[in-house]
């Protein structure tokens, strides 16, 4: 994905958004608070999505 069109969950903006980033933070382009990966609707949904059953797929490198 292309790092300019990434974005993250302001709560503040109440909408993902993009964001710059520091060395250990992320901050809103529009109100310069803080944000998250997800909004709190969409981690629980994450959460909450079934495991496939069996072991995870393996990725292998050439």
């Amino acid at each position: 994905m292309d790092s300019y069109e990434e974005t993250k969950w302001c709560a503040g903006c109440r909408k993902y958004v993009h964001y710059l980033r520091s060395l250990d933070r992320c901050y809103c382009v529009h109100c310069d608070r803080k944000v998250r990966l997800f909004s709190r609707t969409d981690m629980d949904r994450f959460r909450s999505a079934p495991v496939p059953p069996g072991p995870a797929p393996r990725i292998h490198f050439n």
